[in-house]
């Protein structure tokens, strides 16, 4: 399974969104990767890092708004 295919079925078992956003959501992946992998290079640190550095600030933010991350 891939990426796209465990966030589809999480959210959709959840009933989190509709297909729409699900899909919207699996379609950002290639945003998000991009993001962690020039993070990574800038930061000079490994794409794990980076990718908990993301995963962080999401969780933050989530927390603070109620918002789905």
């Amino acid at each position: 399974m891939n990426a796209g295919g465990v966030i589809y079925l999480d959210l959709e078992a959840k009933q989190r969104g509709t297909r729409e956003a699900i899909m919207q959501r699996v379609a950002g992946i290639g945003d998000t990767l991009r993001r962690i992998f020039d993070e990574a290079e800038s930061r000079g640190v490994t794409p794990l890092a980076a990718a908990e550095g993301v995963a962080a600030e999401r969780l933050r933010e989530g927390a603070t708004s109620g918002a789905l991350v």
